[in-house]
């Protein structure tokens, strides 16, 4: 009890020496409680949004390896040629492998589409090719090329959809439809929506029917019916054609449902011609007219988590190496990240010095307090106090001084954590936006995205040519807040550098001999 008594009245006794020491940690508990909220609200940013949000992930062909393999493959007698997943030996992934890894309880739902081309196979319908002087359309002038006729004709892509919600497009606004509804999904019914260019290219309205053939093969054809009419809101481009070409085609484009482009695919198998053909490098190549689909996928999910634990599923469940799987949800979310993961980087190193020059600081005070003391040591050990509780009580005396400092620090620290992390993160935003426009500078892509500004108006939703965006929506706002985990944390630093300053000053209180600290003061 003594050696508290006495420590609580040194602490009175010497207010210059207290207030110093006060001042210094209250300085390093402001400054690491800012730096610590800033650590904890990335790590809360980057855990807990993916886990309250919803993840989409597909499968498909590792291309790296596809093209390994077709190389290896066709690359034996030296001549070039084509390199696709039919000579590299890697199969496109079958709807029914695609339904057998949506069985799982990490999946909340599967949604898919197929695509094919086809081609014009009347003058009653024709595609959209290009826009004259006066800003209308014109034609291309014939039904597409029959099979084997040299290079085959697409005019439409004709997309067959799951259901409503893999149509991405139309649930985010940037297609809707403008007359009729769009068509069920549940049937082979060959209903389609097409766009109102298109629809009013061709005079066809809701209700109107028309014909489309196979690319390969001029005596295929289907018929198909408007149900919908729908309008593009804005252009997602990531082309690098020109802009008046990616309004021709996105207006050629033919949306139906997934059992109807899968029935004229079943369809066109069963009418199929083949031909052999010369390919690059003197090689025959097996050709067919049958529909070559082109299948995409998408799995959504309630949370990163899920998406996790479906990767490792699907991987034990059989799925090759020769398939990746992907989340742009995720790529996505963490480039948003990367202005706050820089600068969670730094406060972390600004943490470590700031404690560093505390613990370096403390300790010195500490020594510089012993040697102005060393009479008071020589007193207490002359009247039967030992070494240990003499170092206690200046152990004590530190730790004191130490706790009520960062109790006030830390309230300093909550107050101005949010605004100095919103403003140092606003810093590292306009940094990441200067680098990304640099880059673009770099590779000519903002001169080439202000040509096409200037030839053909201002690009819609600020998409330019090259598919990278100088918008990106980077975090900019964090709730970095001081919690109680944030004041423990930081009281146990305290203790941390109290014991560090105690040891590097234990040292002189063990050599001083009380008699001979006497005897020189007499």
């Amino acid at each position: 009890m003594f050696i508290f008594k006495n420590a609580l009245c040194n602490l009175i006794r010497t207010k210059g020496r207290t207030v110093l020491i006060s001042v210094i940690v209250i300085a390093i508990a402001v400054a690491s409680s800012i730096a610590m909220a800033i650590n904890n609200a990335a790590v809360w940013a980057k855990q807990s949004e993916l886990e309250n949000k919803t993840i989409t992930g597909s499968i498909s062909v590792d291309r790296e390896k596809m093209m390994q393999k077709a190389m290896s493959n066709t690359g034996q007698n030296g001549a070039r040629t084509l390199i696709n997943s039919q000579n590299s030996g890697i199969d496109e992934i079958t709807l029914e492998t695609l339904e057998k890894y949506a069985d799982s309880s990490h999946v909340q739902s599967l949604r898919y589409t197929d695509s094919i081309s086809a081609s014009a196979n009347s003058d009653a319908f024709q595609k959209l090719s290009s826009v004259g002087t006066s800003g209308q359309s014109t034609r291309t002038g014939g039904p597409g090329g029959g099979f084997g006729g040299g290079q085959t004709q697409s005019d439409f892509t004709l997309t067959g959809y799951s259901s409503a919600d893999a149509m991405t497009n139309f649930t985010s606004g940037a297609e809707k439809i403008v007359d009729g509804e769009i068509f069920e999904f549940n049937s082979a019914d060959y209903n389609c929506a097409i766009t109102k260019e298109l629809a009013d290219y061709n005079k066809l309205s809701v209700g109107s029917t028309f014909t489309v053939g196979n690319p390969n093969n001029s005596a295929e054809s289907y018929t198909l019916k408007v149900v919908g009419i729908y309008k593009q809101e804005s252009s997602s481009s990531t082309s690098n054609n020109s802009r008046e070409e990616d309004i021709m085609s996105s207006s050629n484009n033919i949306f139906a449902n997934y059992k109807t482009v899968a029935d004229i695919q079943e369809k066109s198998k069963a009418t199929a011609v083949s031909k052999t053909v010369s390919g690059p490098g003197g090689q025959t190549i097996e050709s067919s007219s049958v529909f070559k689909p082109r299948v995409s996928n998408t799995f959504v999910f309630n949370s990163k988590s899920n998406y996790d634990a479906f990767v490792s599923e699907v991987r034990q469940k059989g799925l090759s190496e020769d398939y990746t799987i992907s989340s742009a949800d995720i790529s996505n979310f963490e480039s948003e990240l990367v202005p706050l993961e820089n600068l969670s980087k730094f406060t972390k190193i600004f943490l470590l010095v700031v404690l560093l020059l505390g613990a370096i600081i403390l300790s010195v005070i500490n020594i510089f307090n012993i040697r102005e003391r060393k009479y008071e040591i020589g007193v207490l050990t002359a009247i039967g106090i030992s070494k240990p509780k003499v170092i206690t009580q200046f152990v004590v005396e530190l730790l004191a001084v130490t706790i009520i400092s960062i109790v006030i620090g830390t309230g300093i620290g909550a107050t101005a954590s949010v605004p100095v992390a919103n403003a140092l993160l606003s810093s590292q935003v306009e940094a990441q936006k200067s680098k990304s426009e640099t880059t673009q500078q770099n590779f000519g892509r903002e001169r080439m995205r202000e040509g096409a500004q200037n030839t053909q108006g201002a690009i819609p939703g600020n998409a330019n040519p090259f598919g990278t965006s100088n918008n990106a929506k980077y975090i900019d706002k964090v709730n970095a807040t001081v919690n109680l985990t944030v004041l423990l944390e930081l009281i146990g630093i305290g203790i941390l550098l109290v014991t560090i300053a105690s040891i590097a000053s234990a040292g002189f209180v063990v050599r001083y001999e009380p008699l001979q600290i006497l005897a020189d003061r007499n």
